[in-house]
């Protein structure tokens, strides 16, 4: 049996043709740090798990983090899609919950299964919890290989760690900082 990739822990029978397109198991997310929390994102994917493919993390919410909340504000270089599902079949369009998010100064405060479309370079979190009444959906995806993150360095955020893996954590681009933007 061949050696798994990156993040793989269990995927389908590397001796046909297209087993490793199958992954049952994966490592967690390296952007979305454990803070005493159960555990949120069930599957993880990007190029290096699968070759050609895309960011992909995705799992259920079953209480809201103890910290929160739990991301600071960056930005990709790619679009992101945010998929918040509920996961309850006779009420669908209720998430069951409510969660909040910053995209640029806007803070954003739903109740509602929805998809939030971040566009390239756009400065969204931090993302966070307001209550979980019920298990929630909750899934990430971009069009790029990886979610390399630019990381805000607004002293405002530093309370917020960074996010595990260094080498998806790249620098804000100059006058990128929202923070010093003139208004």
């Amino acid at each position: 049996m061949e050696q798994a990739k990156f993040g793989v822990t269990k995927s389908g029978d590397p001796n046909t043709r297209f087993g490793k397109c199958f992954v049952f198991r994966t490592e967690p997310n390296p952007l979305h740090r454990d803070l005493d929390r159960p555990e949120i994102f069930q599957v993880y994917l990007d190029d290096r798990a699968i070759e050609g493919g895309m960011y992909f993390s995705g799992g259920m919410v079953l209480e809201p983090p103890k910290s929160s909340p739990t991301q600071k504000p960056h930005y990709h270089d790619h679009m992101e899609y945010i998929i918040l599902l509920s996961a309850d079949p006779n009420d669908q369009n209720n998430l069951g919950g409510e969660f909040f998010i910053y995209v640029e100064d806007e803070k954003h405060t739903y109740d509602q299964a929805c998809v939030i479309a971040v566009p390239p370079k756009v400065w969204h979190c931090p993302f966070g919890w307001n209550r979980v009444d019920r298990p929630i959906l909750f899934y990430s995806c971009s069009n790029g290989p990886r979610l390399y993150q630019h990381v805000s360095r607004d002293p405002k955020w530093s309370h917020i760690p960074d996010p595990d893996e260094p080498s998806l954590i790249l620098e804000p681009e100059p006058d990128m900082e929202y923070y010093k933007r003139p208004v």
